[in-house]
């Protein structure tokens, strides 16, 4: 990302002829978008740092699947007993969904007000929608994994509900995006 810092903003500003609290909005909406842009670069950079001491950074692509992905990828080390192919992250997404809905008993009383049970499956089940701690608790107790996640100033671990673990999956968060660390 280019760095062109404030002044650069107030020129275009000007060469655009908005001026007044036009310009200034303008000059301040691309600065500030500038600097969050540079927070987001120097946190991954700080959570790459702290994920490349367990292993080589996996990196996935940023479409919304990137959790599923990390986790299909890793299940290939663990196939043993896995009957269903999740080579992809949509066969993993499913699978993953099929347990929360096999188990919704388990789940279903983690949602508020704010978005039901059934909203929240029927939106998890859609290509693109990130997964969050629900998901990766899910997938701890379906595939008897646990899972070691990475973050800019901590690591998280979450295991199983029943302590069998089969497995270990290594995890980078950046905070909207995960990549896989192969330990």
């Amino acid at each position: 990302m280019a760095c062109y810092g404030r002044e650069h903003y107030v020129k275009l500003a000007k060469e655009l002829g908005l001026e007044g609290d036009q310009g200034e909005k303008f000059v301040s909406e691309l600065y500030n978008e500038e600097l969050l842009g540079l927070e987001q670069q120097a946190r991954i950079k700080r959570v790459t740092a702290r994920a490349e001491s367990y292993g080589d950074i996996d990196k996935v692509p940023g479409d919304g699947n990137c959790m599923f992905t990390c986790i299909s990828r890793a299940l290939d080390q663990f196939r043993t007993d896995i009957s269903v192919d999740m080579r992809t992250s949509s066969a993993v997404r499913d699978s993953i969904m099929n347990y929360i809905v096999g188990n919704s008993d388990e789940y279903s009383h983690a949602f508020c007000e704010d978005e039901t049970f059934d909203n929240y499956v029927t939106r998890l089940r859609q290509n693109g929608q990130y997964g969050d701690n629900h998901i990766l608790n899910a997938a701890a107790n379906h595939y008897q994994l646990s899972f070691f996640i990475v973050t800019e100033t901590s690591d998280i671990l979450i295991f199983p509900d029943n302590g069998i673990v089969k497995g270990t999956v290594y995890l980078c968060y950046t905070g909207n995006h995960y990549d896989r660390i192969v330990a």
